[in-house]
């Protein structure tokens, strides 16, 4: 397996998984609060997104991975903007049915896996260009 499609696949699995684990994780933390939907809307945009250009990857490659770069960026914008919002709240409580100290640790290991996504993805476009001037036009 040449390397290009190595880190699409990375950047793949990962914007796939993340997609429908913050779906799931959004829909558990806010469930009874539907009214703060300024709250989570984003999120499920951001989710739905990647979940869309993990699907696409391998036929549109550069314009898939471009736009996930801005997805990715995005959500870690969101991501660290939460996060410092809820380390700023850690001994207060909070709605839904996830406790803030937990919440808040949930919040940060995504950030993380964010920052993974973009890295990959970016590493994928890199390698895909690599690729494609080692073969020509």
């Amino acid at each position: 397996m040449d390397e290009s499609l190595k880190f699409r696949n990375l950047a793949k699995y990962i914007a796939l998984a993340f997609g429908i684990f913050l779906i799931g994780a959004e829909t558990l933390r806010n469930w009874g609060e539907w009214p703060r939907w300024q709250s989570y809307a984003f999120d499920y945009g951001f989710a739905v997104l990647l979940i869309v250009l993990s699907v696409s990857i391998h036929r549109t490659k550069y314009l898939a991975l471009s736009f996930m770069v801005i997805i990715w960026s995005l959500t870690i914008f969101l991501f660290t903007w939460s996060l410092i919002g809820h380390l700023k709240n850690i001994d207060k409580p909070t709605y839904g049915l996830i406790d803030q100290v937990p919440l808040t640790i949930g919040i940060g290991v995504l950030d993380l896996v964010a920052v993974l996504g973009v890295i990959f993805t970016v590493m994928a476009i890199y390698k895909t260009l690599i690729q494609a001037k080692l073969n020509g036009p």
